[in-house]
């Protein structure tokens, strides 16, 4: 964003760039041996106060640009952990229609309810239980082993 602060250092800063250090001191020399002594300190006091407000706003400037780049890893590493989760959840939901429709089609094709039926289905229950716990395992380990993920 291009403020009118920006536009102004700029300009000072090209000015000064254009004549050199030493210009600048003989410039600074040449105004302040023009006026009264009091009035020359008080000048100098202002371009010290400028200069110094100069390297603060600097200063801050740098600062606020690497807490952005550290917002925008943390936020590219939340989006990717985010993304794994729903690839997560949508496996785990494929495999719940997957079972659901193998239940389905079991009991359609038996006339009544067996042991073995209800055998299988525990089996496959078991099943997803234990994929669900080995994904929950595996992501509770990733956020835990990262620690920019806080």
């Amino acid at each position: 964003m291009d403020t009118g602060f920006d536009r102004a250092f700029s300009a000072i800063g090209y000015f000064f760039k254009s004549i050199g250090l030493s210009g600048v001191f003989e410039y600074l020399f040449n105004t302040f041996s023009t006026v009264p002594a009091i009035i020359a300190l008080l000048m100098a006091a202002l371009v010290l106060s400028i200069v110094a407000g100069v390297a603060i706003y600097a200063l801050q400037r740098r600062e606020i640009s690497a807490h952005l780049h550290a917002l925008s890893v943390a936020m590219d590493e939340q989006s990717r952990l985010m993304e794994k989760m729903r690839r997560t959840l949508a496996d785990v939901m494929e495999v719940l229609a997957s079972l659901e429709t193998a239940t389905r089609t079991r009991a359609r094709t038996e006339q009544g309810p067996s042991p073995g039926f209800y055998t299988g289905t525990n089996v496959s229950t078991s099943a997803l239980r234990e994929e669900l716990e080995l994904l929950k395992a595996e992501i509770t380990a990733e956020l835990s082993a990262d620690p920019s993920a806080e």
